[in-house]
């Protein structure tokens, strides 16, 4: 959607797209980093992505009436990515075998919430070795990234993952 939405505001240009990282073109209001893009100083109209959900946003998101698009999904779509977005994400609990994931999601229960046992040797649990909940809420809290636990980037694009591109 994000792409669709970003490439329709460009008339069609495909550069902006390209371009711009997807989290600096269409930001999360959720993350502390979105503070930093100043997006006061962006022309209107902006493009923003959300999880809140609409009696959550501030009172003077309703005095400028802006255009949303409200995009809900598939239950089987959201449990298919769910399921492989915690297999693969290092700053998430493993979401264990995917019938018991199953179970869990059709009772709402979530994935389990409790990490295996850390690695002495990796303070900063790089790699595949999954941090605490604590240590996902502080880091999300304090703005740091999910894989290394510095601030001021985000795990997509860390330098201890060897990226070549920086923000």
């Amino acid at each position: 959607m994000k792409e669709i939405v970003s490439l329709i505001m460009s008339g069609g240009d495909p550069e902006p797209v390209d371009n711009i990282v997807n989290w600096k073109r269409v930001p999360w209001l959720e993350l502390q980093q979105t503070a930093s893009l100043e997006l006061e100083q962006r022309p209107s109209p902006r493009l923003l992505t959300t999880h809140f959900q609409y009696n959550m946003m501030p009172p003077s998101f309703f005095e400028v009436k802006p255009k949303v698009i409200y995009v809900t999904r598939n239950p089987k779509d959201v449990f298919t990515s769910s399921f492989h977005h915690h297999e693969a994400a290092s700053f998430l609990v493993d979401p264990g075998p995917q019938t018991q994931f199953l179970h869990n999601f059709l009772d709402g229960k979530g994935p389990a919430v409790t990490a295996p046992p850390q690695a002495p040797e990796e303070p900063m649990q790089l790699g595949r070795m999954r941090i605490s909940p604590e240590e996902r809420r502080r880091r999300l809290q304090e703005g740091c990234c999910f894989y290394c636990g510095h601030m001021g980037h985000q795990q997509a694009i860390c330098p201890g993952k060897g990226h070549a591109h920086q923000p």
